[in-house]
């Protein structure tokens, strides 16, 4: 079950091969690995609209190709994905939530890494 609504929590540019530091809500850092690419840190915030127990997060992509053209294989797109069925879960200790509830993840995005997006609840 969905808990809350989608979120950006970050972009990558295509064409430059360069991370973008954005997001919906929260805060961003950028840093640096050792491999001299752009490490972004965020400390996202959702705000939960159903109850129930937060224990994983659904990470998908949307690609947009120009101004009318976007693959998504998001779980909120209108249009089923034609490929890439499904999203990557990635599992974080369970936590109860109740609509209205603020939850904190920290996100880091780090192209050296495997997976390269990884959450953790904040201490």
């Amino acid at each position: 079950m969905i808990l809350s609504d989608e979120q950006l929590i970050a972009s990558w540019d295509l064409y430059e091969s360069k991370l973008s530091d954005c997001t919906s809500s929260g805060r961003v850092d950028v840093e640096t690995n050792a491999s001299l690419d752009e490490v972004l840190r965020v400390h996202a915030q959702f705000t939960i609209q159903r109850p129930g127990v937060h224990n994983a997060m659904a990470v998908y992509f949307a690609v947009e190709l120009d101004e009318d053209l976007r693959l998504s294989n998001s779980p909120f797109t209108v249009q089923a994905p034609i490929s890439w069925r499904g999203q990557s879960i990635r599992t974080v200790p369970n936590a109860e939530a109740a609509a209205g509830d603020i939850v904190d993840i920290d996100v880091v995005v780090d192209p050296a890494l495997r997976p390269t997006l990884s959450f953790a609840r904040p201490l």
